[in-house]
């Protein structure tokens, strides 16, 4: 018997869906055995693969006699979608990867000083410019109050200055009038003149003073901004690098010992 006829041979099994009420006879279960012999002798030789071979709804496999075991890829079944093979299955394609925030921040300071306070904790949400920290300003302070006093001295000294310069301005109006009237020698004239540039110039240096104090206060307060840490952006505090007492500082310093940031804050809006 050739492959073609063997494969013929088992596709002829038909599934007897006809309700019997009487009980199989002797004839049928011989039939029943001889077909799952032939079930499991081509699933041993011819496949790695469990076959599942079962009575459904009291339907019965007739068959007759095989001598030779049939490959499994030629069975064919009346309802293949209850025929289950392991390497009928489709391919699965498993990929693994991670989720990333474009928009993340280690809050450092810009400057060396000591954390006086840390104002939130980890998995807050904060608003852009909330307050996360407080440095020790004391330092910074005292400057700032020092160049307060000098723009105040520097003022004081410029309105005094333009005292002297009216004085002087109405003393070689004097002069000149005298000199005009032959009451007053040229030298006393040039004296009075000399006094008033010289007051003059003593006025715009007063005057530049003032400017120069007014920047100075310009720049301690900036600095002093920067012993209050604020966020940069809205997020959430993933993780709170400094505590209260501790130095922090931009740069790395004294053996690892000191902290380079605050706090780190990342943007939820922004994952990927």
């Amino acid at each position: 018997m050739n492959a073609q006829a063997k494969r013929d041979l088992l596709q002829s099994l038909q599934l007897d869906r006809t309700p019997e009420p009487r009980k199989p006879g002797l004839t049928r279960v011989l039939a029943i055995v001889a077909v799952c012999a032939l079930a499991g002798s081509i699933a041993a030789q011819f496949t790695p693969f469990p076959l599942i071979a079962a009575e459904r709804d009291g339907a019965i496999a007739q068959s007759g006699p095989v001598s030779e075991p049939i490959p499994v890829s030629s069975i064919v079944s009346t309802q293949p979608q209850n025929l289950m093979l392991a390497n009928s299955s489709g391919i699965e394609l498993q990929a693994s990867g991670y989720i990333t925030a474009r928009q993340a921040a280690t809050v450092s300071a810009r400057t060396t000083a000591v954390v006086q306070a840390v104002l939130v904790e980890e998995g807050d949400f904060v608003l852009k410019d909330t307050v996360l920290a407080r440095l020790d300003d004391r330092l910074q302070q005292a400057q700032y109050e020092l160049a307060v006093s000098r723009k105040d001295s520097a003022e004081a000294h410029l309105v005094a200055t333009r005292a002297e310069v009216d004085r002087a301005q109405r003393r070689l109006q004097r002069v000149r009038s005298l000199a005009a009237a032959q009451l007053a020698s040229v030298a006393e004239q040039d004296d009075a003149a000399t006094e008033l540039q010289a007051l003059l110039a003593r006025r715009d240096s007063a005057k530049a003073q003032v400017e120069t104090t007014q920047r100075q206060i310009q720049v301690h307060k900036v600095a002093l901004q920067d012993y209050v840490i604020r966020a940069p952006f809205d997020g959430v505090v993933t993780q709170r690098s400094a505590q209260a007492g501790e130095i922090v500082s931009p740069m790395s310093a004294g053996g690892g010992f000191t902290r380079t940031g605050i706090a780190t804050l990342v943007n939820m809006a922004s994952l990927e």
